[in-house]
């Protein structure tokens, strides 16, 4: 099942990684399995980790949103003209849309926000004379005006559900008592909408809806509350968790939401105050953090002014997200969430070696395996097993069952041994690998030593 016999030598893994995308590009969207990425400059883009950015998708083309496998990718576009509505697909090419109604714009007619998993479906803004309108685009009947609250005022479709069947947005069609604002808004299937911010302590539920999951159960964006508009999420039973501020950042400013995990559990967006914009990410049991805090916390040192100005999109696992700075162009980052540390590490030399595996196990996809504080120039034995055994062995814990003994390998002078692979087609989601490296040393008990024990879980 595992063909893991090509590990070769590599540079060293991190548990976050961050890879550049290239400068003049501005990451929109994401694929649910992270390995699309698309977005807007060179005349629109498609990045993948093996075959890097395809450009030039169609004339002054701003990509959006991406369907699940890739193919189809929506935004905007308008080929010396006003911005329309247009899509991309690998079977139909590049189509500019025109606008819902055929209404003239104020001069834009519109464009494309988002995209359902199959790449039928997108949902966005139309330019109705000098007022926005709601619009939905299916590959079957084209262009179409979704509700609003009132004709005479403005409202937008930012997200879809993966099935196409939720959007979620803001309309401004209420007053507030002092000059219109947005409305966070769901559109259902059959075109009725909801306003899930209302509460009592925001009574018109002002915000905005900006991200949702694949089948409208889970969304999030930002709503007004007390102290201010804060980022959100919903919860079961239709509530709305209001999720905390970063420590390092004050007390002050605004925060918002723009992706989600399929779960809710991992939410990216940002914090803004005046000309001030700062990604930040929410993780289950840790405290919100700015991506840079993410980051500098693995050791990865990146210009906030040439790198992060906005976070946009993130996979269905939570584990990738992009983004975009005006100086560097886009970004991935790629967190450990697949693997776990299981222990057992069995002291030598310089104590107890380190084994950090890094990659999103998805088919086709690298993964690393990086080695540490090992003994210098000792030979390796990487040992690979289909369960978990936790047998007595030289004085350590050998976790892994010895399905594959990989011979051969030794580390540098200086403790650390570097590895990858590409994870082979056709293992099943869910299949737990458990991985373990046992190195001769003789400060070991028995002559060996053992780094901990990880288990990768396919996605």
């Amino acid at each position: 099942v595992l063909a893991l016999t090509s590990l070769a030598a590599t540079a060293p893994a991190q548990a976050v990684s961050f890879t550049p995308l290239g400068p003049g590009t501005f990451a929109y969207a994401m694929s649910d399995n992270g390995e699309f990425i698309a977005g807007s400059g060179l005349d629109g883009f498609i990045w993948t980790e093996l075959g890097g950015l395809q450009t030039g998708l169609g004339t002054d083309f701003s990509v959006a949103g991406i369907s699940a496998d890739g193919s189809t990718v929506v935004g905007r576009g308008d080929n010396a003209g006003p911005d329309e509505a247009a899509y991309w697909s690998v079977i139909d090419g590049y189509h500019l849309l025109g606008n819902a109604g055929g209404a003239s714009g104020c001069p834009d007619l519109g464009g494309l926000d988002d995209v359902s998993a199959d790449g039928n479906t997108g949902v966005g803004i139309s330019w109705q004379g000098c007022r926005t309108s709601p619009q939905r685009w299916t590959k079957g009947a084209g262009l179409t005006l979704m509700a609003k609250q009132d004709p005479n005022s403005s409202a937008r479709a930012i997200c879809v559900s993966g099935d196409g069947l939720v959007s979620g947005g803001w309309d401004r069609g209420f007053s507030t008592g002092s000059g219109s604002s947005n409305r966070a808004a769901l559109w259902l299937d059959d075109n009725t909408q909801a306003f899930p911010c209302v509460t009592p302590s925001n009574p018109t539920g002002r915000g905005e809806i900006l991200a949702i999951n694949s089948d409208g159960s889970v969304f999030g964006g930002m709503t007004l509350t007390s102290t201010g508009f804060r980022a959100f999420r919903s919860t079961p039973g239709d509530l709305l968790e209001i999720l905390p501020t970063v420590p390092s950042l004050g007390t002050g400013g605004s925060y918002r939401v723009t992706a989600l995990s399929e779960d809710g559990s991992v939410a990216v967006g940002y914090f803004s105050v005046l000309t001030t914009v700062v990604p930040v990410i929410w993780l289950p049991g840790q405290a919100p953090q700015t991506i840079l805090e993410l980051l500098a916390a693995d050791g990865i040192t990146v210009d906030a002014g040439t790198f992060m100005r906005t976070v946009t999109a993130i996979s269905a696992d939570g584990s990738r997200m992009c983004g975009w700075g005006f100086g560097g162009g886009s970004w991935l980052i790629e967190l450990n969430f697949v693997w776990q540390d299981l222990g057992h590490a069995l002291a030598g030399t310089n104590g107890e070696p380190a084994l950090t595996p890094t990659g999103s196990l998805n088919p086709g996809s690298l993964f690393s395996l990086e080695l540490s504080n090992a003994l210098g120039n000792a030979p390796v034995w990487i040992i690979i097993g289909l369960s978990q055994i936790n047998a007595p062995l030289k004085g350590g814990v050998l976790v892994p069952s010895p399905d594959l003994l990989l011979p051969g390998f030794s580390t540098d002078a200086a403790g650390n041994l570097a590895v990858s692979s590409g994870w082979p087609p056709g293992v099943p989601s869910g299949f737990v690998t458990y991985l373990q490296e046992w190195i001769v040393d003789p400060a070991g008990p028995q002559n060996v030593a053992a780094s901990n024990a990880v288990a990768g879980t396919a996605p």
